[in-house]
């Protein structure tokens, strides 16, 4: 049942426009940061187009403007029934509390990965485009792509999708979730500013930065063009244990949007013992 309801908000997320307006609109700012020398993530001009360096920080920065996106998967999975009226006869089959908020919420997060393949296909693209200057184009390498998405994008979007979809699940609300991730994000670019910035807390900023900003910055400071031309940034290489800590938040969140005692005390959950599809 658990996995046939996350293959159901799979396909059902798939269809929804939503989904392929983002797509295409990360793609096309990926690709015009490889394919145009107009746009750029800030990194050195020395620095290739397709380097490990540029795709690991863009992938660290998308990552975490992503999160507004992921609120229209993860929020609308949980509160879709209660918004379309369809929720009495979902609590009219037997379909178990658990089974449907962790089949949704797995489906939620699959497409929000989906969905993020945006970010290095249009970076791979763009570096192919025949009038880009071979000069700004260095070796292309699978794991150069893959690689920031493994350790970077997969993480934080996994915990930036328990931390909205904890929020929709016990406050109902679509505006609830839209809220907090805008609060989430000003509080992060806030604290990345004031407290980032500054000599004295950068080993901290990095160690408890859950996106890995702060460690990336902090474990290629002093880099050399070479190497960010040629070094992926490896998970040994961050500072502090960034995958413990986001295993131990991502836990917590999903914990706190699951249980069904909560569900079962909510005002949309009242009737029968099971809920929505």
């Amino acid at each position: 049942m658990l996995l046939g309801i996350a293959r159901f908000e799979l396909r059902y997320q798939l269809k929804n426009p939503v989904f392929w307006v983002a797509f295409v609109l990360f793609f096309l700012l990926c690709f015009g940061t490889t394919a145009s020398e107009n746009v750029s993530f800030g990194t050195p001009g020395a620095v290739h187009e397709n380097a490990p360096f540029a795709i690991a920080f863009a992938s660290v920065v998308l990552s975490v403007f992503y999160m507004f996106v992921i609120t229209a998967f993860v929020a609308n999975a949980i509160i879709r029934d209660d918004a379309t009226g369809f929720a009495p006869i979902v609590r009219s089959t037997p379909v178990k509390n658990r089974d449907l908020v962790l089949g949704r919420f797995i489906g939620g997060v699959i497409i929000a990965w989906l969905g993020f393949l945006a970010v290095p296909l249009g970076l791979w693209i763009g570096s192919l485009m025949p009038w880009v200057d071979p000069e700004t184009i260095g070796p292309q390498v699978f794991s150069f792509y893959a690689w920031p998405f493994l350790i970077f994008a997969i993480p934080n979007i996994l915990l930036t999708c328990a931390v909205l979809f904890a929020l929709a699940t016990m406050l109902r609300s679509m505006m609830a979730a839209y809220i907090g991730a805008i609060v989430i994000f000003m509080g992060y670019n806030i604290t990345g500013g004031v407290i980032g910035r500054r000599i004295e807390y950068r080993d901290a900023f990095a160690t408890w930065d859950p996106y890995g900003n702060g460690a990336f910055r902090e474990a290629t400071r002093y880099w050399t063009q070479s190497e960010m031309n040629g070094r992926r940034c490896s998970g040994t290489s961050l500072p502090g244990s960034r995958a413990f800590r986001r295993r131990r938040a991502t836990r917590w969140s999903v914990e706190s949007s699951a249980p069904e005692s909560r569900i079962a005390a909510s005002p949309a959950s009242s009737g029968r013992g099971s809920t929505r599809p």
